[in-house]
């Protein structure tokens, strides 16, 4: 358990976090063929969930820490901070750059899955311009 965490005053709202996914196990195939994400994108057994500050390292970078199926998808840090959690640094073994959520307070498992599903339909509209 963690403990004494801080949230990351150095990351804006505005800044982007990455995270790798599995397309296979992460998005769903809609009828027009397209894929949408879905919330077990962010979906962990510890309801934290990792990604990488984008302004300090590239996509490349980040996706040569993964499998070799996995592709990169953008959520604001903001957006993050607005669902009840800080973003907390965490340098891993592919970059300092790693950060993870945190929840504020209690989250049951509704709760974090109701968050990731949140996070998740956030990325699909942006991906279509919404």
């Amino acid at each position: 358990m963690h403990q004494n965490l801080h949230d990351a005053e150095d990351i804006n709202d505005d800044d982007l976090l990455l995270r790798r996914i599995t397309p296979v196990d992460h998005t769903s195939l809609q009828p027009d063929g397209t894929r949408i994400l879905t919330g077990f994108a962010f979906r962990e057994r510890t309801h934290e969930f990792s990604m990488y500050v984008a302004k300090e390292v590239t996509h490349e970078k980040v996706l040569s820490c993964g499998s070799p199926t996995q592709e990169i998808v953008e959520v604001r840090a903001g957006d993050v901070r607005q669902l009840g959690y800080i973003i907390v640094r965490d340098p891993d073994d592919c970059d300092d750059s790693h950060v993870f959520a945190h929840a504020t307070g209690h989250k049951s498992r509704n709760q974090v899955a109701r968050d990731c599903k949140v996070l998740a339909e956030l990325v699909n509209a942006r991906k279509r311009g919404a």
